[in-house]
């Protein structure tokens, strides 16, 4: 993370880098001491928490903080949180100059848990709101073998309907050429049962299939790469295939 900081004196009466006219109060007396604080970010706005509690947005001018020293954390969507502490000293004006970077980590713990979640689910629902339209052919995918598959299920039931009676007539049959006609009904009702059977498995295994390959893409290939935080250190996991392999990399 780049950034940089520094800390002036501002006598009372004289203007802030913004132009504010600041005038430092409780000199003497009973009253707490108290100095000013200036906070410029780039490259977007950023809210200021003093201590953990919010203390407005960059850029932000602070009269009459107490003196002492405070944790400053400025936090703005898709950048890196930034922190550091700073000592207000009575009648003196700190000024804090601050670079975010971008934060491949806030993807990963925020966005990327959601899409993970939605695609547990819903397979596709995770890229589409990570703004990758390919899970709609995940989520196409899915339903089409699921269609697929409730369709060859009722067709089954609906040949076992037909082998039920055609069996039923074959006991009752009056005559040699009735019995082969059900006989031929109840052969082919099981063969059509038996392929049905066959193309109900496949489209399960479809789902599946379709269903793994997208909990792969959200897990390693939809958004920002992942971060694992660990020891202060920014591992990321940086996925890499090539025609004949598939590998995994840690970058520290």
């Amino acid at each position: 993370m780049l950034f940089s900081l520094s800390n002036s004196v501002i006598a009372q009466g004289i203007s802030t880098n913004t132009g504010k006219k600041i005038t430092f109060h409780n000199r003497g007396g009973s009253d707490k001491a108290t100095g000013g604080l200036e906070i410029f970010v780039q490259p977007v706005s950023a809210d200021v928490y003093l201590d953990g509690k919010l203390a407005g947005s960059t850029p932000l001018t602070l009269e009459k903080v107490e003196t002492g020293r405070y944790e400053v954390r400025l936090k703005a969507n898709g950048y890196s949180d930034y922190r550091t502490h700073i000592e207000i000293i009575h009648d003196q004006f700190s000024v804090v100059n601050a670079t975010l970077s971008r934060a491949h980590h806030i993807a990963w713990q925020q966005s990327r848990t959601a899409a993970i979640q939605s695609s547990l689910l819903f397979p596709g629902k995770g890229q589409v709101d990570l703004g990758y339209r390919r899970g709609w052919t995940y989520f196409f995918g899915f339903a089409a073998a699921g269609w697929y598959g409730y369709y060859q299920f009722h067709k089954n039931e609906d040949e076992r309907d037909k082998f039920n009676k055609a069996q039923n007539a074959y006991a009752i049959a009056e005559s040699p050429e009735a019995a082969g006609i059900e006989y031929g009904r109840m052969m082919d009702a099981r063969k059509n049962m038996s392929s049905q059977q066959d193309h109900y498995e496949y489209a399960w295994m479809a789902m599946g299939g379709v269903w793994a390959l997208n909990m792969i893409d959200v897990l390693y290939f939809a958004g920002r790469e992942p971060v694992i935080n660990a020891f202060g250190l920014d591992m990321k996991i940086t996925p890499e295939i090539s025609l004949t392999c598939f590998s995994l990399k840690l970058r520290f």
